[in-house]
């Protein structure tokens, strides 16, 4: 009996301690591809991992030089769990400098940075909304089964660039959550400044462990590609502090569904 106790006292101190630990995370910098105008604290870091479609994954780490700039750098490997030939990708430098925290007179973060995001399967030409079907080489890792070319993915990578971003604490029951806009352009492999594209988010942080999240992206000035519009929803679990497990969908309108996993580890120097 007295063993039975003390386990769950000892469970019940580590429950506590874990979700006053994970709520000092709950600003998170990003939502599922899109950032927040939140930076991750001085002298503290940040590996993740991410996996998407064909076995696709991103390593990436930051660091916080102080608490408004963070910098580190992705390397993205297209194909990495699969049976289709491996590509990696030439790795991107990271960085994000918040312009205000918030105040209670002004309560709305600004940041702006370079990141990598996720553009979805279809490659676009001059901004004419059609698809390029006719590339310069084709990627034998994604033909079909009976080996027909016909399917050519660009942009089925992680794509740098540029970006700007606003985020505002809302309070909804007494708990703060954050609703983000922002505008990015990508720049590496390719520039195409015909893509650059606004999106909008929101995280709900639940207590310390988990948060639900959302997101509208690859949005155009003219709106007149909506049929290239992302929708992107999430959950995410916290453990301990300093381990969050994130399970994502992209949704694409002619490509469906691709499953997104992540994992982060936090920590302090």
């Amino acid at each position: 009996m007295k063993i039975v106790i003390k386990f769950i006292a000892i469970s019940t101190i580590i429950l506590f301690s874990s979700a006053l630990g994970a709520q000092q995370f709950s600003r998170y910098t990003s939502v599922v591809n899109t950032p927040t105008a939140f930076t991750i604290g001085h002298g503290t870091y940040q590996f993740g991992y991410k996996g998407y479609h064909e076995g696709g994954a991103e390593f990436k780490t930051s660091v916080g030089l102080t608490d408004i700039l963070n910098i580190g750098v992705s390397f993205d490997i297209e194909h990495a769990v699969g049976q289709h030939k491996i590509r990696p990708h030439v790795p991107g430098v990271i960085a994000k400098i918040k312009f205000t925290d918030g105040t209670e007179m002004f309560p709305i973060s600004v940041a702006a940075g370079y990141d990598s995001f996720y553009m979805g399967l279809t490659k676009e030409t001059g901004g004419s909304g059609s698809e390029e079907t006719e590339p310069a080489e084709w990627d034998d890792a994604i033909t079909s089964p009976e080996g027909d070319k016909d399917s050519f993915y660009t942009y089925n990578q992680m794509i740098y660039g540029p970006y700007l971003v606003v985020t505002k604490p809302i309070y909804v029951l007494d708990e703060e959550q954050h609703i983000s806009f922002g505008i990015r352009t990508p720049v590496q492999p390719e520039y195409v400044p015909d893509d650059t594209s606004y999106f909008v988010s929101l995280d709900i942080p639940l207590g310390g462990y988990f948060a639900l999240k959302g997101e509208v992206e690859r949005l155009y000035w003219n709106f007149s590609r909506l049929d290239q519009v992302l929708f992107n929803g999430g959950i995410r679990y916290n453990i301990f502090a300093k381990v969050g497990l994130e399970l994502d969908i992209i949704v694409e309108k002619e490509h469906g569904v691709n499953r997104v996993v992540r994992v982060e580890y936090t920590d302090e120097f």
